[in-house]
């Protein structure tokens, strides 16, 4: 996940390569704790810890948006138009075509037949069109490589400023409607500033372009100083905003949207990983997982299912969510290494 199309290998980026490692282990959490936060009671311990355990990994998707952003938009790197549509769409299309059925299959036939049920044709096509749930990320990245044409043709360090404007302006708009929405809960009349922002049609300034262009910004433009400790502060300070938000209100649809509270936590956390010497040698060491990242993202929704039937539910909650995330990683990792050293397999967990 976040790779670029390229015609010659480059030396890998030990940060990036981190912050992959970091997006991938988020993404799995989000998906263990978000189910103690849906299905419990406000208040209670599973509730609080699963909104800490959830709102700490919504930093997921976004870094893989940024780190894709900051290794297809660099300049210095080669970029063929025809590529792109003959190599690297056609690549994730595949994919998303061969996981959506092979989800399909085991949870819309297989499972169905194991337990006895009828097997509905009409849910199986369903299935399948709409992908498993995690795949949306899949169909989300082919429209931003469809964009990046025209984004590779904007985005420069001589415009670095035209980039920050996007994003001033994604910012007070796209990413301000999860905080609006939360304060029409309150104050209904706010609302309308949501019917108002969506009749100025906005749509260029999207949320994941915006995280695109945050990541190129931060890893080949970079911030001062005193605004990297700005962003820190911000960072700190917007995840415990969500935390407390959702621990009173539990509106964690709004507090963990695309929304400015996770954009600024997600771009300190991306920063500080960008920002941090690493010692010779630690690249070997995070290469394995980072290579693997797709792979873990493709297979770990399956062996978590599976993971969550055989964990005992006396553990404590905390322990609970710590443990299944572990064992489901760790597993996902090596099921990813196998699959890669079989022929054929190998392309379905590689990107």
């Amino acid at each position: 996940m976040g790779n670029v199309v390229e015609t010659i290998p480059r030396q890998r980026n030990t940060s990036l390569d981190i912050a992959r490692v970091v997006a991938i282990m988020a993404v799995v959490m989000i998906h263990v704790s978000a189910a103690f936060v849906m299905s419990n009671e406000l208040g209670s311990l599973e509730f609080i810890w699963g909104n800490i355990f959830d709102s700490i990994s919504r930093i997921g998707v976004p870094l893989f948006v940024m780190i894709s952003g900051a290794l297809m938009l660099d300049e210095e790197r080669p970029f063929s138009i025809k590529d792109l549509f003959s190599k690297r769409l056609p690549q994730i299309i595949f994919l998303l075509i061969v996981w959506s059925a092979i989800y399909a299959v085991g949870y819309k036939l297989v499972i169905p037949l194991v337990k006895g049920e009828s097997i509905s044709i009409k849910s199986f096509i369903a299935g399948f069109a709409s992908g498993h749930y995690h795949l949306w990320y899949l169909y989300m990245q082919i429209g931003l490589y469809l964009a990046l044409p025209f984004l590779r043709a904007i985005v420069c360090k001589k415009n670095k400023n035209l980039v920050l404007l996007y994003l001033a302006i994604s910012l007070l708009t796209q990413f301000t409607i999860p905080v609006i929405q939360a304060l029409s809960l309150q104050f209904g009349f706010v609302a309308h500033l949501i019917t108002l922002i969506r009749k100025l049609q906005l749509g260029f300034f999207n949320v994941f372009v915006s995280y695109f262009l945050a990541g190129w910004y931060i890893v080949h433009v970079g911030v001062s100083k005193k605004i990297k400790i700005a962003l820190y502060v911000s960072s700190i300070l917007a995840l415990l905003m969500m935390i407390v938000y959702v621990n009173f209100t539990k509106d964690y649809a709004n507090a963990y949207a695309d929304g400015i509270l996770v954009f600024v936590y997600s771009v300190g956390v991306f920063l500080a990983l960008n920002s941090v010497k690493y010692k010779q040698g630690f690249d070997d060491i995070v290469s394995i997982p980072s290579k693997s990242s797709f792979g873990i993202y493709v297979v770990h929704a399956v062996l978590l299912d599976v993971i969550k039937h055989l964990l005992p539910k006396t553990l404590v909650a905390p322990l609970y969510m710590l443990v299944c995330w572990m064992i489901t990683f760790v597993i996902s990792l090596f099921a990813t290494f196998a699959l890669s050293k079989i022929p054929y397999f190998k392309k379905l967990v590689r990107m």
